[in-house]
């Protein structure tokens, strides 16, 4: 449980879920995952996760089986197998929990998750990688409140964050951003409940075009 996805328009990976090893599958085919590689530790909750049409990163990586989290992100190229590379940290060294992950063909964000110790925390930032190079996050804008568990999916322009929880209900409202620009989110319409523990998927994002 609590994994998290990423592919090219050939491959698709799937990390985490208090393991440490990543999975592919060959998209156009159909049949059993084959071992990819190794995180830098256990997953010990769901990392984000976003992806061009090369790379594959992931964001907080578990820190032992459930001992804690990290602000670490790592990669992996897509076409090839093996462990992955430090790619930067999380702007902050904040530790965060269910992160959600888009991404252009340029660019990755990672927005909201919380952190459970010493004090739980809702986080409503978006963060900002390119995703070619590596180094530490920067900061895009908000979310319109923290959220944990929402879904975060994207076209070739804009990423649409929806659903979620606040810490005490869950959220129906989409929201989108720019991906190319900086800024807070605007309202892009509802779901038709509120949802927490999702995940989203779209037609073209940025493993699937080289645009």
């Amino acid at each position: 449980g609590n994994m998290a996805g990423a592919g090219s328009n050939t491959r698709g990976l799937f990390v985490g879920g208090f393991y440490n090893n990543i999975d592919y599958i060959t998209i156009a085919s159909t049949g059993n995952a084959t071992d990819f590689g190794d995180l830098f530790d256990t997953a010990d909750n769901t990392p984000g996760a976003l992806a061009n049409a090369t790379r594959a990163v992931f964001g907080k990586v578990g820190v032992g089986n459930g001992g804690g989290t990290s602000n670490l992100m790592v990669y992996v190229t897509i076409a090839s197998t093996g462990n992955s590379s430090n790619f930067g940290t999380l702007s902050g060294g904040t530790r965060k929990q269910n992160l959600e992950g888009a991404s252009s063909s340029t660019r990755g964000l990672f927005a909201g998750g919380y952190r459970s110790y010493p004090s739980i925390v809702y986080y409503n930032t978006i963060e900002y990688i390119t995703i070619a190079s590596t180094g530490a996050t920067s900061d895009f804008g908000d979310l319109d409140t923290g959220l944990d568990g929402g879904a975060f999916g994207s076209g070739k322009t804009r990423a649409v964050f929806a659903g979620g929880y606040n810490g005490s209900t869950s959220n129906n409202v989409m929201q989108y951003v720019t991906i190319a620009t900086t800024g807070n989110t605007t309202d892009f319409g509802d779901l038709t409940v509120a949802k927490t523990g999702m995940g989203a998927a779209s037609s073209v994002h940025g493993g699937n075009y080289s645009g």
